[in-house]
């Protein structure tokens, strides 16, 4: 997995997200003795992970951890054993969620890279995004004095058939709506309208859908597929991007009026001193451009392979 380094505002919007939750939860004493069981229940979050990343979070955790406990239960060893709460762990899901869906929707394509798969019988070009905020939060108290506990929200995820923003976008409405749905059982729970065993089945299945969700969203005709003629640049330097007009799927379709049918012809003509190049950006409107070998070299494209 390609990782790509938190920014520094990220990290402070992070903390002071963190602080300002922590202030109202401790205003409002909601804090939550530790216990031997959430110690156990964090355990098992990391040793899930070793399975699937995705195991870590908490959704998966607290509905396995209900399941034991109810199979315990049925042996009358309750007692001995889980005494969590239950409800309180549901609203941390929802709330959770909800902010980072939030994050998603805001800051998950701040940083992407491309990457080059073999999809449906072609090679195609798409954006990997991977962000990690870091929120403290002082969720648990130990002898009546808060502890804080670190919790991590990751947005990982690989887009073929829109942009990276779009798909951010849209993936942090998917996760919000998540929590929101997570959040609003976990209060009906606490006020007793609904069984407990309704959230611990909802957390889950409802996290899987949207990974089913993801994938419907993924049906749609690749837009950085390899075009008939020309090449298809799907990365350029970060730091050029806005001071030159070649973009994100744009297709070189000539240089120095040779016709580009592939990479051999492309690179052969980058040879030369001074380029100029015919290019089709997605909406199928063409420009000529010009560059000197140097500043041309200086935007580090990388075009998609044909093999």
């Amino acid at each position: 997995m390609i990782f790509i380094r938190e920014s520094k505002r990220e990290v402070v919007i992070g903390s002071a997200i963190g602080i300002l939750l922590s202030a109202g939860i401790i205003l409002k004493n909601y804090g939550e003795p530790v216990s031997w069981e959430l110690v156990i229940l964090l355990l098992m979050s990391l040793i899930l992970g070793f399975i699937d990343k995705k195991l870590t979070c908490l959704a998966y955790v607290t509905a396995l951890v209900y399941l034991m406990d109810t199979i315990l239960v049925g042996f009358k060893l309750k007692a001995m054993y889980f005494t969590l709460p239950y409800e309180k762990l549901i609203l941390i899901v929802g709330a959770l969620h909800m902010l980072e869906g939030l994050l998603t929707y805001l800051f998950g394509a701040r940083e992407n890279q491309c990457i080059i798969n073999y999809k449906r019988n072609q090679i195609t070009g798409g954006y990997q995004a991977y962000r990690k905020w870091y929120i403290p939060l002082f969720l648990f108290t130990i002898k009546g004095f808060y502890v804080p506990l670190l919790c991590v929200l990751v947005y990982a995820d690989e887009t073929y058939t829109m942009k990276p923003e779009a798909k951010a976008k849209k993936s942090g409405k998917c996760i919000w709506m998540y929590g929101s749905i997570i959040l609003l059982i976990g209060l009906l729970v606490c006020l007793r309208k609904v069984p407990l065993v309704l959230g611990m089945i909802m957390m889950p299945i409802a996290h899987e859908l949207l990974f089913v969700i993801n994938d419907f969203m993924e049906r749609g005709p690749y837009m950085y597929s390899l075009p008939k003629k020309g090449v298809r640049v799907i990365e350029i330097n970060k730091e050029q991007k806005q001071r030159n007009n070649i973009k994100r799927g744009d297709v070189i379709l000539k240089v120095n009026g040779k016709n580009i049918i592939g990479e051999e012809e492309y690179y052969k003509q980058l040879l030369e001193k001074r380029l100029v190049m015919m290019i089709e950006d997605l909406d199928g409107n063409k420009k000529i451009l010009s560059f000197d070998k140097e500043e041309y070299e200086k935007l580090e494209i990388i075009i998609l392979p044909r093999e």
